[in-house]
């Protein structure tokens, strides 16, 4: 548990915790992440658990970023903000981010992480750490059954590994 807190505390990277089935794995990153780490440091924190949010489509993955993705994690910054500032990034993540439609696409999908992008950067001046936690990261394999969902698996990991290994933002 300290060595992950460190992690944590250190520059932003991946972290893979693997092991066997029904071994405590996300139990004790849900107890770093909901009662340790806040303890030491305020955490703005993105938690999908593809347990409770299956990823057969594209639909379900926007989806799953859509309501796992907390208002809070963008409210966070208004102490951080010029009033311009709040209006016209709160606006937009507001208006883009949490929209409902019918059926998610990968523009959707991909319009979230931009967003997720655009916030991201402004975070680092606060006293937030950032952590995206994919729970159950393994169903994403049932993306690959479709083209668009294949093409959607890839841009996620491409953009995960563009924001922690090369800009190291979360």
């Amino acid at each position: 548990m300290n060595e992950i807190i460190n992690t944590l505390n250190s520059r932003p990277c991946v972290n893979i915790i693997s092991g066997g089935n029904d071994t405590g794995k996300s139990m004790l990153l849900n107890h770093i992440f909901y009662e340790s780490f806040p303890k030491i440091k305020l955490l703005n924190l993105i938690h999908v658990d593809f347990r409770k949010f299956p990823c057969n489509s594209v639909h379900d993955f926007a989806n799953a970023i859509s309501k796992c993705t907390p208002k809070t994690y963008f409210q966070n910054l208004c102490d951080y903000l010029s009033d311009a500032e709040k209006v016209e990034v709160l606006g937009l993540i507001n208006l883009e981010f949490y929209k409902k439609p019918e059926k998610f696409t990968f523009s959707d999908l991909n319009n979230m992480f931009l967003i997720i992008e655009k916030a991201t950067p402004l975070f680092m001046e606060t006293k937030y750490t950032n952590v995206i936690f994919f729970d159950e990261v393994n169903m994403l394999n049932n993306l690959y059954k479709t083209e668009e969902g294949k093409l959607a698996a890839e841009y996620f990991f491409n953009w995960i590994t563009l924001f922690t290994k090369q800009s190291e933002k979360f």
